[in-house]
């Protein structure tokens, strides 16, 4: 914005109300290369954004599947436990998706539940 200020001022005083129409047509030039800069650079922005979410979200999910399995050592037998904590250092280390990584959390959550209802 002070860039724009700066050139309209410069241009009321030297030309005094009077553009050149070459000057108009660049200047209309420019006007249309900033806007699509600055629409572009706003693109870039919200895609930095989603990025930055989808990789808290990953976070999040990866951390209460940790939570789930820590839960699972404490009230499934050692080999139970074992097995799914391999399954998921098999999936984190492969990187899988945020699907993946919910699923094998809601089936740790159940198999830990039935476990903690059965030793009650």
């Amino acid at each position: 914005m002070n860039f724009w200020a700066v050139i309209e001022h410069s241009l009321r005083y030297k030309y005094n109300g009077q553009i050149p129409d070459e000057i108009k047509r660049r200047l209309v030039r420019s006007a249309d290369a900033a806007f699509l800069l600055d629409k572009e650079i706003s693109e870039i922005r919200q895609d930095i954004i989603g990025a930055e979410r989808e990789v808290v979200n990953k976070e999040n999910v990866v951390n209460e599947l940790i939570d789930s399995i820590q839960l699972l050592y404490r009230v499934a037998p050692l080999d139970d436990a074992e097995r799914l904590n391999n399954e998921f250092m098999a999936l984190y280390d492969a990187q899988g998706d945020d699907e993946q990584f919910m699923e094998l959390n809601r089936r740790v959550r159940v198999i830990a539940e039935a476990y903690r209802m059965k030793n009650d």
